[in-house]
């Protein structure tokens, strides 16, 4: 701590060194790795043309071929957006920081301290903004959820969804299933329930896995070992949720998406921790299939499949909850009440 607060001073005196000679600095979109990239590509669209993105070596590399601004290195920007907490890279106060939904919703307890770092932050729906209220979360408007764009603007057609199969070897005969975990210690993840026995569903499915980016090293290791498995390791989740016809999960937010896309979903139910946010487990409840065991696991993902529609209306119901709105345009609408905030 006292290391940071030493380097912050430096880098405000020079900040506002840049400040006074310049007039105008940069607004910058900061991702850490492609995965907050996806996030926050829908927004960079509708941004000015001279936002510039940065982020690690390794991100800013893989960006490269991108039609878009980047820079590496020292930067000192008037505003920075970014899809996580990263404001400490940047550790002037002057700076205005803006923050978007990593995951839709709130799926789990919301930390005040989390959003004390930021000037605005942008929630997924009304609903997502009026529960960061209630715990005096005061810097919020809504903004959507754009990560999900491009599974409503057309981005992804049959053709390259059809081309994602085959590059990943999927039987056309066999229903797909994507399993996800939330973090193990978190308390809040079903990933033991599962992790070594994917071997008795790959006989009868294509099965697809993701992890929390924080997955202890243990699990991945032994889900890679085991044949037939896809363990999904591009940055960019959704076309893979697009293929997939069953979502088997815990808690993890990623049920929010199979949800807008209107996919069954089946859920392990897990004992209730102070990090789940109260409102999750009634959610969930109503918009999946409620398993205890790995064992009752078939018999669901079979009944899911023949009932799909089943579940439709709760799912859309709490789609409203979860989302601003469903159109492709949320990136758009974030842009433009970051671009009004700026210009107050």
């Amino acid at each position: 701590m006292l290391i940071k607060t030493l380097l912050a001073i430096p880098y405000t005196i020079l900040w506002h060194l840049v400040n006074l000679l310049s007039r105008d600095l940069p607004l910058i979109i900061y991702c850490k790795d492609l995965t907050e990239w996806y996030v926050m590509e829908p927004i960079h669209k509708h941004l000015p043309e001279d936002t510039i993105v940065i982020g690690n070596r390794s991100t800013t590399f893989r960006l490269a071929e991108k039609n878009i601004k980047l820079k590496r290195g020292l930067v000192f920007p008037k505003s920075v957006i970014m899809c996580n907490n990263h404001t400490g890279i940047f550790p002037c106060k002057s700076i205005k920081m803006i923050g978007v939904r990593y995951g839709a919703y709130h799926f789990k307890e919301f930390k005040k301290s989390f959003f004390n770092h930021f000037d605005l932050y942008l929630f997924s729906s009304q609903a997502d903004l009026e529960a960061a209220q209630a715990k005096g979360i005061d810097c919020g408007k809504v903004g959507g959820f754009p990560k999900l764009d491009p599974a409503f603007d057309g981005t992804y057609d049959d053709n390259e969804l059809c081309r994602l199969k085959d590059r990943i070897g999927m039987d056309r005969d066999k229903t797909t299933i994507l399993l996800s975990a939330t973090w193990y210690r978190s308390d809040a993840s079903a990933i033991t329930e599962w992790y070594k026995k994917l071997h008795e569903l790959t006989k009868f499915y294509n099965v697809l896995v993701t992890l929390h980016s924080k997955m202890d090293r243990r699990f991945v290791s032994r889900i890679k070992r085991q044949d037939s498995v896809v363990f999904i390791e591009d940055d960019n989740i959704l076309p893979y949720i697009m293929i997939s016809d069953v979502c088997v999960s815990d808690t993890s937010s990623i049920i929010a998406e199979f949800s807008a896309l209107d996919k069954p979903i089946i859920t392990f139910r897990i004992p209730h921790t102070k990090k789940l946010y109260p409102q999750t487990i009634k959610i969930i409840d109503k918009i999946s299939y409620r398993i205890n065991y790995f064992e009752q696991l078939i018999l669901a993902i079979e009944y899911s499949i023949k009932n799909r529609s089943e579940l439709t209306k709760e799912r859309a119901c709490f789609n409203n909850t979860f989302f601003d709105k469903l159109d492709g345009q949320s990136g758009k609408r974030c842009a433009e009440v970051i671009k009004q905030y700026l210009q107050q």
